[in-house]
């Protein structure tokens, strides 16, 4: 699964988490008939997207302001590893996303073993530094593993890239926060 194939003409894409419109941007160039929403809590960083032909809201991706079902595919590139509550964020993601959508998320993984984890202690800290971000330790990654999810590790561990769609049952971990 990967998101060159999902796109189509019209498909309803939120790019979660949108800074200046990178990712925005490179949607548009696979599927120009897409309609892309670009929400952000920064409406600094929308502003430097104003050339986009996209919708711009200011949203906290955990609390955003879109009925369930809304988008046919959802992405969110380094964006979870800096809320407060990564499953809240990406459970949010999921409940605007349609039965049938994808969710796509790129952020800064917590790699294993301790020799990957103190050649990446630098790296991390520029994360936590510049980005008030942190590596997202396993318990914090929001995976379920039903057949209809890939995931992937790269870059010595510290990225990891994960492919969502909804399931009948969605995993208590990923549930819904009341709130």
């Amino acid at each position: 699964m990967d998101l060159r194939a999902t796109l189509r003409p019209g498909a309803r894409v939120l790019d979660a988490g949108a800074g200046t419109g990178a990712l925005s941007r490179e949607i548009l160039e696979l599927e120009p008939e897409a309609k892309v929403t670009m929400a952000d809590i920064s409406t600094g960083m929308l502003e430097q997207a104003a050339e986009i032909p996209a919708e711009r809201i200011n949203a906290d991706v955990a609390e955003l302001p879109f009925d369930d079902g809304s988008f046919d595919v959802v992405v969110s590139a380094w964006v979870i590893e800096t809320v407060e509550d990564p499953m809240r964020a990406t459970s949010e993601l999921l409940r605007v996303l349609d039965p049938q959508g994808h969710l796509f998320l790129t952020f800064t993984a917590l790699p294993g073993g301790w020799l990957s984890r103190a050649g990446s202690g630098l790296l991390r800290e520029i994360v936590e530094d510049r980005f008030a971000g942190r590596a997202l330790p396993e318990e914090h990654v929001p995976w379920h593993d039903c057949g209809r999810s890939h995931r992937r590790r790269f870059a010595a561990g510290l990225t990891e890239e994960i492919a969502l769609r909804k399931c009948c049952k969605i995993p208590p971990s990923l549930a819904s926060v009341d709130g």
